[in-house]
């Protein structure tokens, strides 16, 4: 591990690193911390998504506040690593909350280092933007898979009826255990897009067989 930052306004943690043996960077975001009351609180409104050639990408704003506050580091500390080992691929991962700000954060060194291969795997992350800005994902980032396990209920949040859209692979874990890959299109009305409530908060804190832990860290 090469950086650990916080930012104390909104308790956005994450860090950045790298594996010699793989060589690959790593960008890791961490969850939410309290799971109940950021599902409850989970404000819908949208901001404006100022990237170039993003023409009417917007995003849920309060995921793009906690990736803002935080975006210098992650370009320095990521660029840092890109200069040093030019020949290693970025990933990008996270959890809940976490991978909503990991669609930023792939998004950020794509636009930036345009030559640097970056993956995006997330888990359990809530939808983050309209069509337009999953279409402007996809054109950029060719590699990204998100990651739904069961009826998790956050990957059901923001409603679609609020003009969101999921970003492409979807991997969905059905109740069965059995793995089933998606369409590219999000929004697969086949995987977990294909279940109607009740859905699970249990659902949402274990991936893969890995207990996400208190606060989904």
């Amino acid at each position: 591990m090469t950086k650990y930052f916080v930012d104390e306004k909104t308790k956005t943690e994450a860090y950045v690193g790298y594996r010699a043996a793989s060589k690959t960077i790593v960008v890791a975001f961490e969850g939410s911390h309290n799971t109940q009351n950021w599902i409850v609180n989970l404000q819908f409104l949208k901001a404006d998504f100022d990237y170039p050639g993003a023409e009417h990408a917007r995003v849920h704003g309060g995921f793009y506040k906690a990736y803002k506050n935080i975006q210098v580091d992650v370009e320095n500390d990521v660029g840092a690593l890109v200069d040093q080992f030019p020949d290693y691929q970025v990933y990008v991962t996270g959890h809940s909350l976490g991978g909503a700000l990991a669609a930023f954060a792939a998004l950020d060194i794509t636009v930036n280092r345009p030559h640097v291969p970056v993956n995006v795997y997330t888990f359990g992350s809530p939808r983050v933007g309209n069509d337009a800005f999953q279409l402007y994902f996809q054109a950029q980032i060719s590699n990204s898979i998100r990651v739904v396990n069961k009826a998790d209920i956050v990957p059901h949040l923001p409603p679609r009826a609020f003009n969101f859209h999921h970003v492409p692979r979807e991997v969905w874990v059905e109740k069965s255990g059995v793995i089933v890959v998606c369409n590219g299109s999000g929004e697969d009305p086949h995987c977990s897009d294909s279940l109607r409530t009740p859905w699970s908060t249990k659902d949402h804190l274990e991936y893969l067989g890995v207990v996400q832990g208190q606060g989904a860290c």
